[in-house]
């Protein structure tokens, strides 16, 4: 759930440190409405690329291989009954790199729309420009607001060049290439 603080006094029904969270009320039908407590989207966004991440690693185990003579190399090709699981493999992969990274996207938004109420100086080309939090949110790329805004606002060192940050390009670059399909990433030589 989205929570939106916790609770610092005892007031009405509230107790110290109880958890506030954002509640919606949609109107289903005329004079009908249905209330719920909003979800955190960077939960869903990782709940979905976890499930696909699990659905991925057992199909991963289904797929059949046959041994097959390459010249001087050994090679193995998918067989025909093997093609389905493979399929269904690079399906749920490639939701689970979409979500995983859209889970990043959502988190930085959401730090920077709880958390900055100021305008910011960024690097825009060879220049620093000034822009709200808004425009941040919305003009800048995630890897943007990871490297300068986030770190920023948290008065951190940027983790650029850190092994965490190399597993986000790794993310980063398995996300684009599965939203943005180029040619090489659908007929490349050796992938």
């Amino acid at each position: 759930m989205d929570m939106v603080a916790r609770v610092a006094e005892a007031t009405g029904h509230y107790k110290v440190n109880d958890i506030v969270r954002h509640i919606v009320s949609v109107e289903e039908k005329p004079g009908v409405h249905l209330a719920f407590a909003v979800p955190s989207s960077v939960a869903l966004a990782l709940d979905v690329a976890e499930q696909a991440a699990q659905r991925a690693s057992i199909l991963r185990l289904q797929i059949l291989y046959q041994q097959m003579n390459a010249g001087d190399r050994t090679a193995f090709a998918v067989t025909t009954e093997g093609i389905p699981p493979l399929y269904d493999f690079l399906e749920q992969s490639m939701i689970a790199a979409v979500f995983s990274y859209q889970a990043v996207e959502a988190f930085t938004n959401g730090v920077i729309g709880r958390h900055l109420n100021a305008p910011m100086k960024v690097p825009r080309g060879r220049k620093l420009k000034e822009l709200t939090p808004e425009q941040l949110a919305r003009q800048l790329s995630t890897k943007e607001k990871l490297m300068w805004v986030l770190p920023k606002m948290r008065e951190v060192e940027s983790p650029v060049g850190s092994a965490k940050w190399k597993r986000f390009e790794r993310l980063e670059s398995a996300r684009d290439s599965t939203v943005h399909l180029k040619v090489k990433d659908q007929y490349g030589k050796d992938r």
